[in-house]
């Protein structure tokens, strides 16, 4: 018996004793008050008794009194009579008026009351005229005859009141016997029952103390159980409050005893479970708690962990109740379940993926089972079989050709076929449908389960109508294409051939026509016609190749010529190309390839400018770079290979074998996007193999290409002396009388600019910001504004916000920067800006720019001049840009070492120690403006790197490392440009 049970067994007897105890008390207590008040109503009826016999006594005699007063009364003074007489009868009076008081507990008591005090009324009318002498009223006869009766009233009077007197005597007496028993009975009484509770209540404390005893070795052997099992236990008051909780809650949640102890248990449980806990178990009513709850607790390492619950109220009041709480670990099951479900919920979403997939398949597939059941359709097959899917998958295949025999026939022999040999089975299929005969290629798959037993067959179902109608005009008309094919052959390589001579005499003449005087639209003109002639004698040189090497009259040279310079003065006219596009260009040449060889340099240098121009042409960013190494056959011959390799577009892998036919690009819109006939690489390849050597093409479409041909040469000891050879622009003012605002604050690109413009008959107007160029706009007008982006005080954004917004003009301006990522030249156009042009820029494509913003129609098509480069430094495009004037390199050179070594020096100091972010993006951006006219080697990409990083805040080490790079490159550089000025100074004085 537990110390509970006890309580509860003590409780009820002691709420007993207290009840018969009180009860006993209260029946004491009225019974003792009832023989109290009978005592004292006694008592006092005793004590009225005797006041009645002494008035009565009194009476009598002042009755006696009032007689010898009568009779005494002719002998005594009248006054004095009749004053003691007076005072006897006031006294008869009050002790009359006592007796009415006192004499009322009876009818007849109150009779003889009232009798008696009639009496005494005319007994004292009588008395007191016989004092007075007046005796003819009654006289003593009278009186005494009053007397009498008086006598014999007060007598009787007196005898019942002795006798009431000796009642309530022995009544008094009655009751205080009466009481001295019923105490000592009581007290009696009182001892027995209390011996008997204080009996009763050691007997059961004694029990208690047992049961607790008990209760104690079993607590302690069902906590050794409790703490010995998987499962978790916590005993709450009904606010929640950990009472009890067994060890291997260490275990379960890391938590120690004393750490839960008088805790709140909802506080280990997360957020998202104590509301549902505190309502569904605390605050409900429910008789049935057998119910498992999966909730999440908080362990003492702070992260969320699975477990399930059951909570189920012990013992306690229903004000006061406790609950006991069971948990048991359930991560790893927990986990299990959600990785199943994840495991579900993607095969459901690949299903759903299948399904979509095969809907959107321009053919009929499904999956059947063994024995025929459809499992998955297309809308392909509902189309077909004009019936929704669930129609199709609630049947079979006998079921959808019950009424075609012969066609069911046939299936059940090829799905057995299947399921029998594992093997894939096709068949081509005729079926007359509503609109016409339809044909079908039909492909039966098995698909093999884990056991590799076919447990499924796939069938795909492709219309082939079209081919099949197509098959018959195909075989028709393949003949008709040969015979076109060789017609067209013949026909282009004559139209080349006779085009060509038409075609020389035009070049020759516009040349002619530009040795003699014209004016400046009619050089205009003429320049136009020779560009056009240019273009147009490129595309027919190609055709003209293409058709001879058809034709069989191609012939190849043999001749000696230097591999290095021939490859070299190949690449010259593309160098240009990729600093435009900000390529890197780059021809290795091994030291094993001969100085000299024998054989077609003419033919090397196209197949090398075909295969380099079309990498420049197809790649957007990196480099292409060229590779040329030998291999020695004998003493007398070697292979010599090149490789052009580029970080392009690529080329798909399906395109590889077609990419040297003829009138072939990679992509459709290749033609719009880059130009070109398609027949650059169709006729590289017919060059290598006319000089017995291989082409291959190596591609990874996004990644790049690498084309790679070997030609056999003999070897050669003869010298080969060759000598470059420049072209100079051609000078004429475009843009005559076009007034210009420049706004710039670099003052290499001031000299360049102005340069530039002034030789071709603008007027020039320079300005350092924005500011500077808002004045001279109020001030002066402008047929066009050149703005640069990055400039001090007011870039060229405000500025030209400015312009349109506060000034309200609609003057062309074009914008100007060194920074040419992506995104730029879209801000410059939501600014209000007109055009766009990169630094370093192309002066044609500047002239062509202004001219068509100033509604100047003539456009410019203009060949540069390619100098030899140096290693370090190149002064190529400065030379074009002065057009190799003397003065105009100096000046800019002077400036370029007067600003630029302090340039550097100001970046040098913003790096270290601590960089300074904004400054060096600003400084950077300044001097990658003077380094795109005087191209040192790597300096403009290093310090746009630098600038790139500073405006992203980022990477310190990596701008000290660029800037160590770049200050190296400049050192080697500076000796040679200040050379490049001494050799200009004397033009410039």
């Amino acid at each position: 018996m537990t110390t509970k049970s006890l309580n509860k067994q003590l409780k009820p007897s002691f709420f007993l004793i207290l009840f018969l105890l009180g009860l006993f008390v209260v029946l004491v207590f009225s019974r003792a008050f009832d023989l109290y008040q009978r005592s004292g109503q006694t008592e006092n009826k005793a004590e009225s008794t005797s006041s009645v016999l002494q008035k009565v006594a009194a009476l009598e005699t002042l009755l006696s009194d009032a007689d010898e007063l009568t009779k005494e009364a002719g002998e005594q003074n009248l006054e004095e009579l009749l004053t003691v007489y007076n005072m006897d009868q006031a006294k008869v009076q009050t002790i009359l008026r006592d007796l009415t008081a006192l004499g009322t507990e009876t009818a007849e008591q109150r009779s003889r009351v009232e009798q008696l005090n009639k009496l005494f009324k005319e007994k004292s009318v009588i008395d007191l005229k016989h004092v007075q002498g007046n005796i003819h009223l009654g006289g003593p006869d009278a009186s005494h005859l009053l007397s009498n009766e008086i006598k014999q009233l007060l007598s009787q009077i007196k005898t019942e009141q002795s006798l009431n007197l000796t009642a309530f005597i022995t009544e008094n007496k009655t009751y205080s016997r009466g009481r001295v028993s019923f105490f000592a009975f009581s007290f009696l009484a009182l001892s027995i029952l209390l011996f008997i509770a204080f009996l009763k209540i050691a007997q059961t404390l004694r029990k208690e103390n047992a049961a607790e005893t008990l209760a104690k070795n079993k607590e302690a052997r069902y906590r050794t159980l409790v703490e010995n099992t998987d499962v978790t236990t916590l005993i709450t008051d009904d606010d929640g409050v950990v009472q009890f909780v067994s060890k291997n809650i260490q275990s379960l949640a890391g938590y120690s005893m004393e750490d839960l102890l008088h805790q709140p248990f909802l506080r280990k449980v997360t957020k998202e479970f104590r509301e549902f806990i505190y309502k569904t178990i605390f605050t409900s009513n429910r008789t049935n708690f057998n119910t498992t709850f999966n909730i999440k607790i908080i362990t003492a390492s702070g992260r969320e962990k699975w477990v399930a619950c059951r909570i189920f109220p012990t013992a306690g009041s229903e004000e006061k109740r406790e609950w006991q709480t069971i948990l048991w670990d359930i991560e790893e099951e927990k986990r299990k379940q959600e990785q199943f479900e994840a495991m579900e919920a993607a095969h459901k979403r690949r299903l759903r993926l299948i399904q979509e997939i095969m809907d959107n398949l321009p053919f009929i597939l499904y999956i059947k089972d063994a024995a025929g059941k459809y499992l998955m359709v297309n809308k392909k097959m509902e189309e077909v079989f004009r019936r929704p899917a669930y129609e199709i998958l609630s049947s079979s295949i006998t079921d959808l050709y019950k009424d075609a025999p012969d066609r069911l026939a046939a299936y059940l022999r090829t799905d057995k076929q299947v399921l029998e040999e594992k093997a894939i089975v096709t068949f081509e299929e005729a079926v007359e449908q509503p609109d016409k005969l339809r044909h079908y290629w039909v492909t039966k798959f098995p698909l093999l389960d884990e056991e590799g037993s076919v447990r499924t067959i796939g069938v795909l179902a492709s219309d082939i109508t079209e081919l099949k109608e197509a098959e018959l005009k195909l075989i028709q008309s393949r003949k008709e294409a040969e015979r076109a094919k060789e017609a067209q052959e013949a026909f282009l390589a004559n139209m080349s051939h006779e085009i060509r001579t038409p075609m020389n005499g035009i070049i020759g003449m516009s040349n002619l026509l530009m040795g003699t005087t014209l004016n400046d639209e009619q050089k205009d003109f003429t320049q136009s016609i020779q560009e056009s002639a240019r273009s147009l004698l490129s595309i027919i040189n190609d055709l003209l190749d293409f058709s001879k090497i058809k034709s069989g009259k191609f012939q190849l040279e043999r001749t000696s010529f230097d591999v290095r310079n021939s490859i070299s003065k190949a690449l010259h006219p593309l160098q240009f190309r990729a600093e435009e596009k900000k390529l890197n260009l780059e021809l290795n040449v091994t030291e094993d390839v001969p100085e000299t060889l024998l054989g077609d340099p003419l033919r090397l240098q196209q197949i090398i400018i075909n295969l380099t121009g079309n990498s420049l042409k197809f790649t957007a960013h990196g480099s292409v770079t060229v590779t040329v190494t030998s291999e020695t056959f004998s003493d007398k011959s070697i292979n010599l290979h090149v490789s052009v390799k580029d970080t392009g577009i690529g080329i798909a892998e399906e395109k590889l074998d077609k990419i040297f036919e003829s009138f072939t690009q990679s992509k459709a819109d290749d033609a719009r996007k880059y130009g070109g006939t398609g027949l650059g690489l169709a006729i590289v390849k017919q060059l290598v193999e006319l000089q017995e050597g291989t082409i291959a093409v190596e591609s990874l479409e996004g990644k790049g290409s690498e084309f790679t041909f070997s030609i056999p040469y003999a070897k050669s000891d003869t010298k080969v002396h060759d000598s470059a050879l420049e072209q100079s622009v051609v000078t004429v003012q475009f843009l005559q009388d076009i007034r210009i605002l420049v706004a710039e604050d670099n003052l290499i690109n001031q000299k360049v600019v102005k340069a530039t413009l002034s030789k071709q008959g603008a007027i020039v107007t320079m300005t350092g910001n924005g500011q500077e160029a808002i004045q001279q706009m109020k001030q002066h007008g402008f047929d066009l504004i050149l703005m640069d982006l990055q400039m001090p005080e007011m870039d060229g954004y405000r500025a030209t916000r400015y312009i349109r917004q506060i000034i309200k003009t609609d003057i062309p301006i074009i914008a100007m920067t060194a920074d040419a990522i992506k995104g730029e030249e879209e801000k410059c156009y939501e600014a209000g800006m007109n055009a766009y042009i990169s630094k370093p820029f192309d002066p044609i494509d500047l002239y062509n720019n202004i001219l068509q913003l100033t509604d100047r129609k003539n456009k410019i098509e203009v060949k540069h001049s390619l100098a030899a480069t140096d290693e370090i430094v190149d002064f190529s495009f400065l030379k074009d840009l002065a057009e190799n004037d003397s003065a105009q390199i100096y000046e800019i050179l002077d400036i370029f070492l007067d600003t630029m070594p302090g340039g550097m020096q100001e970046l040098e100091l913003l790096i270290s120690p601590n960089a300074d972010f904004d400054r060096i993006s600003k400084q950077a951006h300044f001097l990658k403006s003077s380094v795109g006219v005087v191209k040192i080697r790597d300096m403009y990409p290093l310090l746009a790197r630098i600038e790139s990083l500073a405006t992203a805040r980022q990477n310190s080490q990596e701008i000290k490392h660029l800037f160590e790079t770049a200050l190296e490159n400049f050192m080697l550089a500076l000796p040679l440009i200040k050379n490049e000025r001494e050799l200009h100074k004397s033009a410039s004085i």
